[in-house]
């Protein structure tokens, strides 16, 4: 009897011992589910955010310039500093409360110079709104490119970009097209560039209302000062050149 028992108990035993596993197998089985749910569904936002990538416009991609950064460059101030001064102007901070409250974070800046900084901050500011309205305004003509928008976010005066905006004003640019049109595209090009000798009397044309040279140099002279109004590199040059003149006249 106690041998039938004790077989009984052993076969229990392990009969136990097999139903332990097979249940650790079906606990296994169901977190390696889960497990494989949770990554299936981790995956899919980062499938999504890489089709939301490539379906960005490039032009979202472009940079312009940081306000601290150049005002740290024009008043000779850590960007640090200077980081410090935009962010309490963006929370309209009054600049006695910063001299008196805030000295640690804008370096001790006296209240003249902060004056000086909240003023060019503040044309900065309005370059933005203008730049905005510049990049709005030359989408809806459906002439607006990559590059173009790219120049347009890179300048860091007013007066730079009612230059390069000039050309795109409907009487500047129809002149330029107008001269394209006529066929005076590549010899404008190849004068600008001094890719070869061009002679003017060869594209005088009654038909394509160039009836004499007079017209043609017009029309070439017009496509041509398009081209350099839109070159930034031509930009920055003549603003290095006013600076200059600023300068010595001074002197």
């Amino acid at each position: 009897m106690l041998k039938s028992k004790r077989k009984c108990k052993e076969s229990s035993s392990e009969d136990e011992d097999e139903i332990i596993p097979k249940k650790g197998r079906k606990a296994e089985t169901k977190s390696k589910s889960k497990r494989l749910a949770v990554t299936d569904y981790a995956e899919v936002p980062e499938k999504r955010r890489k089709v939301n990538d490539s379906s960005i416009p490039q032009s979202s991609k472009l940079k312009s310039w940081d306000e601290a950064e150049l005002l740290s460059e024009k008043f000779d101030v850590s960007e640090r500093t200077m980081g410090n001064i935009v962010r309490l102007l963006q929370e309209d901070n009054t600049i006695p409360f910063m001299c008196r409250y805030r000295k640690d974070l804008i370096g001790n800046m006296t209240p003249d110079k902060m004056r000086d900084i909240k003023f060019s901050y503040n044309q900065l500011v309005k370059l933005k709104v203008k730049q905005e309205a510049v990049i709005t305004k030359l989408s809806k003509m459906d002439i607006l490119s990559d590059e173009l928008q790219q120049n347009i976010l890179t300048v860091k005066s007013s007066e730079e970009l009612d230059h390069l905006y000039e050309p795109f004003k409907t009487s500047k640019t129809s002149l330029a097209e107008r001269a394209k049109s006529k066929g005076l595209q590549d010899p404008a090009e190849n004068i600008l560039f001094g890719r070869s000798v061009v002679q003017l009397n060869d594209f005088v044309d009654i038909g394509k209302d160039l009836a004499n040279v007079q017209s043609v140099r017009e029309g070439v002279k017009n496509i041509i000062l398009n081209i350099i109004n839109k070159d930034v590199d031509v930009l920055e040059e003549i603003r290095r050149f006013d600076q200059k003149r600023k300068l010595l006249s001074t002197e």
